[in-house]
C-alpha cells in the first residue's frame, strides 16, 4: 500500500494537484477497489490522497468496523460521519485547504471507465471551494499496465489466436476445393471449437464476415444467419481470446482474405491503404513518445488523416482503437485511440497495449486489419505478427 500511495502522491506533485479524492458507493468505483481493496461498504466514502501529509477516509459509523477488520485503518485515517449534514460539513472541512483536486470524472463524459463520479458528487466537492479535474491518467497508470507472466500469457494468446486464424482460413481453401462452399457460421463455430482445445476463452464469437457482411463491422454470424463463402469471394475474420488463466490479457487480431489467387486490384488498394495508415500510426508513436507525452486522440487522428486523404474517411465509422488490459472483455480499463467516437486525452504509458483496427465500410464490402499493440520503454511493440498483404487460395 505504502508504494501505491508514494507513487500517487509523486503523480500529484508532478501533475501540480492537492489532492485525489475517490468516492464510492458500494464499492463500484475501480479506483477505490485498486486502492482500498474489493470491501464492501454500505454508505458513502470518500478517499482523500494528498500530495503531502497523510490520506485519510471519510466515511459513515457503520463502516467503520469492516474497514478496520481489513485494517484499513492502518494506511488511512478515519474521519468519521453519521448524518448527512455532517457529512457535507466534514468534506467541507477536510477539503477546503486544497484548490485542485482530482476525481473520477471527465470533461462532458468523454471517458465513460473515467466517469465513475455523478453530477451532483462533483458538485458538492466543487461547493467545497475547490476545482475538480479528471483523475483518468492517474486511474488509468494503477489499473490497465501489465506486464511480466499477464504479457507472457497476452503473447501465448496471440500466438494461439494468429495459428487458429491460419487454420480458419485454410479449412474455407479446402472446402471450397471439395464442396464449392462453407457457410460463414461453420467457419465461426470452427475457430470456437479450436480456441477450446486451445484452453483460450472469449466473450463473444469471433466475426466472419464476407463482402457487404464485412461492410458492417459488428456483423456475426449465427445460426439463422449467414451466407456461404464461395469462390472470389472476400472474407474478413476478426477474433479475439485469452489463455482461461488468472490475470490473462486478450489478443485480438483481423485479418482480410480471398477465396482465389488473385486479389482484385479494388480490394488490395483499399487493405494497403489501411496497412500504410497504421505504419503511420506506429510511426508517429515511436518518434513522439520518446520526446513528449502522446495521448489517445493524437494517433486515432494520424491514422484517420490518412485514410481521409484517400477518400474514405466517411467510410470510416468507429475509433482506431480500444484499450486491452487484464479484465474480462478484450475492450480494456485504459486509454483508446480515439478521436471520433470521443476525445481521448489520456496517455501512452509503459506497459499499456491498445489495438489498431482503421477499417473502411462499403455497401459491398469492407476492410479492417487489427494489431495489438504493447507499450515498453516508450516503444510501440507489435504483438505477433502483421498481415502484409491479403491471404489468397488456391481454389483451382
Amino acid at each position: 500500500m505504502m508504494k501505491k500511495l508514494q507513487m500517487i502522491q509523486d503523480f500529484l506533485h508532478e501533475k501540480n494537484y492537492d489532492a485525489w479524492v475517490i468516492y464510492d458507493y458500494e464499492c463500484h468505483n475501480e479506483a477505490f477497489q485498486e486502492i482500498v481493496g474489493k470491501i464492501f461498504l454500505t454508505r458513502k466514502v470518500f478517499v482523500v490522497i494528498p500530495k503531502k501529509n497523510h490520506p485519510y477516509m471519510i466515511c459513515h459509523k457503520i463502516d467503520v468496523t469492516p474497514l478496520k477488520q481489513n485494517h484499513i485503518d492502518d494506511d488511512f485515517m478515519l474521519h468519521v460521519y453519521q448524518t448527512w449534514d455532517e457529512l457535507v460539513n466534514l468534506l467541507h472541512h477536510d477539503l477546503s485547504q486544497y484548490q485542485d483536486v482530482m476525481m473520477e470524472m471527465s470533461e462532458d463524459g468523454a471517458l465513460p471507465r473515467s466517469s465513475y463520479c455523478d453530477y451532483g458528487t462533483v458538485r458538492l466537492i466543487e461547493k467545497c471551494g475547490v476545482n475538480v479535474h479528471s483523475s483518468a491518467d492517474l486511474l488509468m497508470s494503477f489499473i490497465a499496465p501489465f506486464k511480466g507472466e499477464s504479457y507472457d500469457l497476452h503473447l501465448l494468446a496471440m500466438e494461439k489466436v494468429q495459428h487458429i486464424k491460419d487454420e480458419a482460413f485454410s479449412l474455407i481453401e479446402k472446402e471450397i476445393k471439395e464442396n464449392h462452399r462453407i457457410s460463414e457460421y461453420d467457419v465461426q463455430q470452427f475457430i470456437l471449437r479450436r480456441m477450446q482445445e486451445e484452453d483460450l476463452v472469449t466473450d463473444e464469437p469471433p466475426v466472419v464476415a464476407i463482402n457487404e457482411h464485412a461492410g458492417n463491422p459488428h456483423y456475426t454470424p449465427n445460426k439463422k444467419e449467414y451466407s456461404y463463402i464461395k469462390p472470389h469471394d472476400l472474407v474478413l475474420i476478426d477474433l479475439w481470446a485469452k489463455c482461461n488463466k488468472e490475470n490473462a490479457v486478450f489478443a485480438d487480431i483481423t485479418w482480410m482474405g480471398y477465396v482465389g489467387r488473385v486479389v482484385p486490384t479494388r480490394y488490395n488498394e483499399l487493405f494497403h491503404i489501411l496497412e500504410k495508415a497504421i505504419d503511420l500510426g506506429l510511426d508517429f508513436i515511436n518518434q513522439n513518445l520518446p520526446n513528449r507525452a502522446v495521448s489517445g486522440y493524437e494517433v486515432d487522428e494520424v491514422i484517420r488523416n490518412y485514410i481521409k486523404e484517400k477518400g474514405y474517411g466517411n467510410a470510416f465509422i468507429h475509433r482506431t482503437g480500444h484499450s486491452i488490459s487484464i479484465d474480462d472483455t478484450p475492450h480494456g480499463k485504459g486509454v483508446n485511440i480515439d478521436s471520433y467516437e470521443t476525445h481521448d486525452t489520456r496517455h501512452l504509458i509503459d506497459n499499456i497495449c491498445f489495438s489498431l483496427e482503421p477499417g473502411i465500410y462499403l455497401d459491398d464490402c469492407g476492410f479492417r486489419e487489427e494489431i495489438d499493440v504493447y507499450i515498453q520503454n516508450k516503444q510501440a511493440i507489435v504483438s505477433g505478427r502483421r498481415q502484409r498483404e491479403m491471404i489468397t487460395m488456391d481454389i483451382d
